[in-house]
């Protein structure tokens, strides 16, 4: 009874004081709630299931589970859309984990998949492309990424390479299949797609747009 008396004196008083600042955070609370109460599960995102693991690489991967995982293809405009919208929203929340992973549904997808693991052994070693430039090639012409060796072409025309360093590929086939076997995991078969906390699925198609996309994932992960 008197924790609510005073309750109503301290929002009279924030009313008389700053009768605008109380509207804003009112109407901004009002639009919060009513974002949140249109997410609708399986409209907006999908509850994921068990996985199933079946390996020691597996099993280290369960160990660091990502807050935001994209699902992307390098020729998907809506990909980069998605990836720029979530790292603006990270920069606000530093603590959340984010990860991007390759899909690859069709074969004609797999040799961009060697792209990331060969960016990530050459990082610091040559001059390389930032990932707004490797979606920018694809979307224009995604031919330079057909096949493993055509990839390190395009590196070595890109930035006058006279010679890569060595690669690991054992490692970088190894990584595509792991990408592959990850997809099949969540039942992923289209891009953009972000996993959350390896709980919820959601993607472009469902939200019919990346700016819902992005409201959708900050549901979730308060959901979390």
């Amino acid at each position: 009874m008197l924790l609510n008396t005073m309750r109503k004196l301290l929002i009279i008083i924030l009313i008389i004081c700053s009768p605008s600042k109380y509207l804003d955070v009112q109407a901004a609370s009002a639009v919060e709630e009513s974002t949140k109460s249109s997410i609708e599960a399986g409209k907006d995102y999908r509850l994921l299931g068990s996985r199933t693991i079946d390996s020691a690489t597996d099993l280290s991967q369960l160990q660091k589970v990502a807050d935001i995982e994209i699902f992307y293809w390098f020729g998907c405009t809506s990909c980069l859309q998605a990836e720029q919208a979530i790292e603006s929203y990270a920069k606000d929340h530093p603590e959340l984990v984010v990860k991007k992973t390759p899909l690859i549904p069709f074969p004609s997808w797999r040799a961009q998949a060697y792209i990331q693991p060969m960016i990530e052994q050459l990082e610091g070693k040559v001059q390389l492309p930032t990932r707004e430039q490797l979606y920018q090639q694809c979307i224009s012409d995604c031919s330079p990424f057909a096949s493993f060796e055509l990839i390190k072409s395009w590196l070595k025309t890109q930035y006058s390479i006279e010679e890569l360093p060595r690669l690991d590929e054992p490692a970088i086939w190894q990584a595509e299949k792991n990408f592959r076997k990850r997809a099949q995991s969540f039942s992923i078969s289209q891009v953009p797609t972000i996993i959350v906390r390896e709980a919820y699925a959601t993607d472009a198609n469902s939200t019919g747009s990346v700016q819902r996309l992005v409201e959708v994932v900050d549901y979730l992960l308060k959901r979390q």
